[in-house]
């Protein structure tokens, strides 16, 4: 494997992918046809996130980008302080990303132009830097940085509405997981500081388990399914976090985090293997395979999952 890491974003129709050797390409996401290629300078080493009018990403010599979603013409960058960018994302006219230095930013999708900015900064020499992207809803922007804080700030102005110490005395205490949520609670995962369900309105600890993770969390039905760092899948009650079944990857591999596909639960591993499970159970329904790792969670969309292997390869599955 060369080694790919990054997660495609899709808008209307178009599937987007990116590479660490410094190229984005645009695909028909039915038919897998090219519409575009851009060959850029730089790594990119996290996911992209598009919407009609833009491609947005972060490349390893420091600028945050965007191409034009038509064509793959350039449309702006600008110059950060870090190197290390988590994957974006978009809601309405703002991008929203996590850089290296624990910045959260909020970019005007039309122009690059700064909205915003939160620099909470590293607080501790030891870090994994699993850097999570950040969760849009509600008018609130979630992110768990570095120190074992959850962060929650208003999309408009960027004010810090609360910050809740999740994990604290620890080696570790990054929230490297990206967080998900019901209609009451958030979850969010640290490296080594367990597992939590916290109140979404006031940050108060709901429920906490021991465990650690640095994948995305997912929320299907009653459940929250996560990846643990000794390689097996966990789904646990929302209400209190009692475990509800597990199952394992083939021996030695490294899954991905799930995603919720139909009616369904898809994860994939290093291996090169797709796991389809009943989330109800765990149960495994198939298994694909293709060539070449898969190191980054799936994207779907509907009844279909994207990814790229670690050999560059961008594949797409109905399940």
């Amino acid at each position: 494997d060369w080694g790919e890491y990054s997660r495609p974003a899709y808008n209307d129709g178009t599937l987007y992918a990116a590479s660490l050797r410094g190229g984005v390409i645009a695909l028909d996401a039915e038919t897998g046809r090219t519409k575009w290629s851009r060959k850029l300078k730089g790594k990119i080493p996290r996911g992209l996130a598009a919407d009609g009018q833009g491609v947005y990403f972060g490349v390893d010599d420091g600028t945050f980008r965007s191409l034009s979603a038509s064509d793959g013409s350039e449309r702006w960058q600008m110059e950060l302080r870090s190197s290390v960018i988590s994957d974006p994302v978009v809601e309405g006219d703002t991008v929203y990303f996590l850089a290296g230095d624990d910045t959260l930013y909020a970019v005007d999708t039309s122009n690059g132009e700064w909205r915003w900015q939160y620099a909470h900064g590293i607080r501790k020499t030891m870090t994994i830097l699993g850097l999570p992207s950040p969760v849009v809803t509600g008018g609130k922007v979630y992110i768990g940085l570095s120190d074992g804080v959850l962060g929650v700030f208003d999309t408009k102005s960027g004010r810090l509405l609360w910050g809740s110490r999740v994990v604290e005395g620890m080696r570790f205490e990054d929230l490297d997981a990206t967080p998900a949520m019901d209609e009451e609670s958030v979850f969010v995962a640290s490296y080594a500081g367990g597992i939590h369900g916290l109140n979404l309105e006031s940050g108060d600890s709901v429920w906490e388990i021991e465990g650690g993770s640095v994948k995305p969390l997912l929320a299907v039905e009653k459940l929250i399914i996560y990846t643990d760092r000794n390689k097996t899948i966990h789904a646990v009650n929302r209400l209190n976090g009692q475990e509800a079944w597990t199952t394992e990857c083939p021996r030695g591999a490294e899954p991905t985090g799930a995603v919720k596909v139909g009616k369904k639960v898809a994860f994939a591993d290093n291996y090169g293997h797709i796991h389809v499970i009943d989330p109800d159970s765990g149960d495994q329904i198939k298994r694909v395979s293709v060539w070449g790792g898969i190191y980054q969670t799936p994207l779907a969309v509907d009844n279909n999952i994207y990814f790229v292997t670690g050999r560059g390869a961008v594949y797409s599955f109905s399940l």
